[in-house]
């Protein structure tokens, strides 16, 4: 038997009659009176409720192709996969003589999983610069001092603009590494330079500011939907240093700061200063650097709030997706059938990034348009559709769009295929280069890639296909909100906080709301979960276009990244005789964290914002674990900080979430017939 679609629309006689009844006093004010069923009123409801629920039941009951040819002419059509993306950064070789050469958009890299072979492609062209940076170090405007930092990603974050983030403190940038000769003076070229040596910036160059927070764990900042921003904190001036010990400081135009000044994880892109020279900055420097500075040049510094703090500032490096370009695919050569049908060899395919053309005998090519449905087609246009989940198109019949004449080739002159959970590849992985780039020695990504997941199931998609028709399209309430960032794709969970705006958290901003959205992605296992998964800016940005079109014009939504709650903990449970240490010890690990981490429970759960932590119930949960005899909490860590008194609850805020570990303490005593000596595990 085949499956039964998902119920559209659930509603029973009984609930038709009754949400007639409560239409009564809108629509008749104090008129009617009378809601027994001898009422001539009440049995005309009972009979339209009955001809509705008779139009509900064969709804809901109609065929398999016909469901998702009625949920197509609503717009509702599953999500097409969405593809990691990652942040590369190629190595130059700086023994080239001269400077490397663009790398192109569309690069395409290679990552090695146990799923086989991904492609990355880079989404926009390079200017590499010759040399690295070498040397960091801050000046704190309020102390006076001047302070080398380590500037490695994944090391341990700083304060490029010092702990206050001061007015007047300075951020300086060294590349390359030139030794000193120290009875030479610094005006003097550089061993290997000469003074007209070319520049090893190009025109202009893109520094990656990579946000503090580790790996998978960086923070994001929220993103408002309608691409609207708020004003930066401060006001940054980028300089470089011309020569010399004293030399003088030039300026550099800024074009693009992604970063909003260094608050969130982004690119900067400068102009590449193209008269320089290695010079030292501090008397006591034994080796010659290309300097850049960064100042801050508004009067006030940072607010509290938003004092930077970053992990790493990289050059050479770009944003990559998980995906790849085909050109010049020939999908049939059309036999004038209406209707005729295609599938495109690469799948899944990214949305809106298929071209298709018709080239006649004589060479004439004619671009066909691509639309959602032939419905709306007359017979003379010249489109086709496209399903992007399983890579197949249709042209039309001559009456719903026209049929490609007999004998034309049609040819997919370009499209996008990848994406997919796959995508989402540890730190390093990205380290494949197929093809050849002059000046280039390799390539590899810092930090995880994040955000990909897989096409949309079609049972999910009729699980959500109520919320869609619910909501209409349109988002005016919290729950809109919340449905519909879950139906934009790439989201396992999400709520809407109204009156909320993440740039003012502690007032409430009429008009505003907030939503935060937990990306799907896979969450390990009980023993190891992974670290609080983080929407990378891509989902952000995707979700919030999708809000974007259904928001209200006098809203102002953001979206944005949950806060997490780490929870550790620390308990004492004595363990059957039959049962040994080690064996209790992963067990009550797994227990809490499948507490902790619906994700991790059978079947999923999504995460519950805002729930409180009632201690007491970490202790039953213990004792439900099998071979468990007695379990005593000792302690509660949140975020690393214990939580004092046991009998209060945890209270846990509106936008954030509990989460797991792998090294909750767990002591385990044997019961005295076996006896055994107690130990500490951490799993």
């Amino acid at each position: 038997m085949a499956e039964r679609p998902a119920i559209l629309d659930n509603r029973t006689f009984d609930a038709l009659v009754e949400e007639a009844k409560r239409r009564i006093p809108r629509y008749t004010q104090e008129s009617w009176t009378d809601y027994n069923e001898s009422d001539p009123g009440v049995a005309l409801i009972e009979l339209f409720a009955w001809l509705t629920e008779t139009m509900l039941w064969e709804v809901n009951n109609i065929p398999e192709r016909g469901y998702e040819s009625l949920l197509q002419l609503l717009d509702i059509r599953r999500q097409p996969a969405i593809p990691a993306e990652a942040v590369v950064t190629f190595e130059v070789n700086e023994n080239v003589p001269a400077k490397p050469r663009t790398i192109p958009r569309g690069t395409q890299m290679t990552a090695d999983t146990d799923n086989g072979t991904l492609i990355f492609e880079t989404g926009e062209p390079l200017d590499p610069v010759r040399y690295p940076v070498t040397d960091v170090r801050v000046f704190n405007a309020r102390t006076g001092q001047l302070s080398r930092v380590q500037n490695t990603v994944g090391s341990s974050p700083y304060a490029p603009f010092g702990d206050r983030g001061t007015a007047g403190s300075i951020l300086y940038i060294g590349f390359g590494l030139f030794p000193l000769d120290p009875e030479q003076s610094d005006a003097a070229p550089a061993a290997g330079l000469s003074a007209k040596a070319a520049s090893p910036f190009p025109q202009r160059f893109t520094v990656w500011v990579a946000d503090a927070g580790g790996i998978g764990q960086r923070r994001v900042s929220p993103v408002q939907a309608g691409g609207m921003d708020r004003p930066a904190p401060v006001v940054l001036a980028w300089d470089y240093k011309m020569s010399g010990t004293n030399g003088a400081w030039a300026p550099l135009r800024l074009y693009q700061d992604s970063s909003r000044t260094f608050t969130r994880e982004g690119f900067v892109t400068l102009e590449g200063p193209q008269v320089i020279t290695p010079s030292i900055l501090a008397d006591h420097d034994q080796h010659r650097r290309y300097w850049l500075r960064c100042r801050i040049a508004s009067q006030g510094g940072y607010p509290d709030a938003e004092v930077p703090e970053i992990d790493a500032l990289t050059v050479n490096s770009t944003p990559a997706a998980q995906s790849a370009t085909v050109h010049g695919e020939l999908l049939a050569t059309s036999d004038a059938t209406p209707g005729l049908e295609f599938t495109l060899n690469r799948g899944p395919v990214q949305p809106d990034t298929l071209a298709v053309e018709c080239i006649k005998p004589n060479g004439a090519r004619t671009a066909w348009r691509q639309i959602d449905t032939l419905a709306a087609a007359g017979p003379e246009d010249e489109v086709y559709m496209l399903d992007p989940a399983t890579g197949q198109g249709k042209f039309g019949d001559d009456v719903r769009g026209r049929i490609p004449e007999r004998g034309v080739q049609i040819v997919a002159r370009q499209y996008r295929y990848g994406g997919g959970r796959a995508g989402n590849v540890r730190p390093g992985a990205i380290a494949g280069l197929p093809q050849s780039l002059p000046g280039i020695k390799g390539v590899t990504n810092y930090r995880r890639a994040l955000g990909g997941a897989d096409v949309q199931s079609k049972e999910d998609m009729k699980r959500r296909a109520p919320i869609a028709l619910r909501s209409q399209n349109r988002a005016v309430t919290a729950t809109d909100f919340t449905d519909q960032a879950v139906a934009a794709g790439g989201v396992h969970a999400a709520t809407a906080i109204q009156l909320y705006n993440p740039g003012f958290p502690n007032a409430v901003a009429p008009g505003a709301l907030t939503v935060f959205i937990v990306p799907e992605r896979h969450y390990g296992s009980p023993e190891e979960p992974v670290p609080a998964p983080i929407p990378s800016p891509a989902l952000l940005a995707h979700v919030s276009a999708a809000l974007d079109k259904r928001r209200t014009l006098t809203s102002e939504v953001f979206v944005a990244a949950p806060a997490y709650r780490t929870v550790r903990v620390s308990a004492n449970v004595t363990a059957s005789s039959e049962h040994g240490t080690g064996e209790v010890e992963r067990a009550c690990v797994a227990a809490l964290n499948r507490f902790l981490i619906p994700p991790l429970q059978t079947p999923s759960r999504p995460p519950v914002f805002g729930q409180d932590l009632y201690p007491s119930r970490l202790e039953s949960v213990l004792e439900q674990v099998d071979g468990v005899a007695i379990a005593h909490l000792v302690g509660v860590e949140i975020d690393g900080v214990e939580h004092a008194d046991l009998t209060k609850t945890i209270k846990i805020d509106d936008h954030s979430l509990l989460w797991g570990c792998a090294d909750h303490r767990i002591q385990v005593d044997l019961e005295p017939d076996r006896g055994g000596s107690p130990g500490w595990g951490e799993y």
